[in-house]
């Protein structure tokens, strides 16, 4: 094989790119059955050999559009590589280098939890989710990148050693830092999703857990709304004990509640929310505003007499048509028999 063909079938155009692992190239199928150039990577350093054969076989198990598929490999003899499809150069990273309007990141998220939601049900975690990790092809999709360091959930085989770094340290769940595996889980997917999600809506990032307080996305982008997603995603997925992380799936079906309430207007405390009824004004605390709702309860086994009962309401009105919505406050148990002890 000379230096310009691989595999007698792989034409090397020219080198795009060196990493810590192989050397990538831009390829052209002499065989004709793939049209486009290509992507080869070639292992440079023989000690990233089991991960170099890891991510060929995760990419051979998952069949996914969204994911880089393995064209064509040779683990038989030096030198090693293995071919994918040509993405354009747009990683996350590089997308998201400003922050994305909030149902735009959330599209995008709600995509790519499906790309990794599909690789756990084939039971593969891919353990290094991070933008560089992630491209958005010709459509805008995200792809998914390097499962060079994935762990199968049906075997025992983590290819870590106590000590070495797996995946980016902003990125990376608790339970991975210093090389630890005995605890990889789908949950540590989880967790780096949140990150990804936090990175897209404010192109920063953080330590650990922090995003809360001044940190929180709704102070950070002065916006009410991403209090949404501060409490039914980033407080189900990046949080210390992976017990408490909610699956990818279920990451996804909140994003997607959360991009409706976003898109329709609605806000977590009421107040802000667009008109349900002229669709213009936005609704406002209306403070000179209350309501006492009186009811009668006749006897019941358990009651020797009618009692009365009031629920306390609180109002929102709009501030162009005055439309008023009601909610009730929960009732206080001294005016209800029935929850004193």
């Amino acid at each position: 094989m000379s230096a310009q063909l691989f595999g007698n079938r792989w034409k090397n155009i020219r080198q795009i790119g060196e990493g810590g692992q192989s050397n990538v190239f831009l390829v052209e199928d002499l065989n004709r059955e793939f049209s486009d150039t290509c992507v080869l990577k070639r292992l440079k350093n023989k000690k990233r050999l089991d991960r170099f054969k890891q991510e060929i076989k995760a990419g051979r198990k998952l069949d996914h559009p969204q994911i880089a598929p393995i064209l064509d490999f040779s683990l038989d003899k030096e030198p090693y590589y293995f071919v994918t499809k040509k993405y354009p150069d747009s990683t996350l990273s590089k997308f998201a280098s400003a922050p994305l309007e909030p149902v735009q990141a959330l599209t995008i998220f709600i995509e790519i939890c499906d790309v990794v939601a599909y690789a756990h049900s084939k039971g593969i975690v891919h353990r290094d989710l991070k933008p560089d990790n992630i491209i958005l092809d010709e459509n805008q999709k995200p792809v998914i990148l390097d499962f060079g360091i994935c762990y199968f959930e049906d075997e025992d085989n983590r290819l870590t050693g106590t000590e070495e770094q797996v995946g980016s340290r902003y990125f990376i769940a608790p339970e991975s830092e210093g090389g630890r595996s005995l605890d990889v889980t789908w949950a540590v997917d989880s967790y780096s999703l949140g990150k990804i999600l936090y990175f897209l809506l404010s192109s920063k990032l953080f330590p650990r857990e922090a995003y809360t307080g001044s940190d929180s996305l709704s102070k950070l982008l002065n916006d009410p709304q991403l209090d949404y997603i501060t409490e039914r995603i980033l407080d189900k997925s990046v949080v210390e004990d992976f017990n408490k992380r909610s699956s990818v799936s279920e990451l996804q079906k909140e994003a997607e509640t959360v991009k409706r309430l976003i898109h329709e207007h609605f806000y977590p405390g009421k107040a802000g929310s667009r008109c349900r009824f002229c669709g213009e004004g936005t609704y406002q605390p209306n403070n000179y505003a209350g309501l006492k709702v009186y009811t009668r309860v006749q006897n019941t086994p358990n009651m020797s007499s009618p009692n009365e009962f009031f629920m306390e309401c609180e109002s929102i009105i709009c501030d162009v048509c005055s439309n008023i919505q009601w909610f009730s406050k929960p009732m206080e148990s001294k005016f209800n028999p029935l929850y004193n002890e």
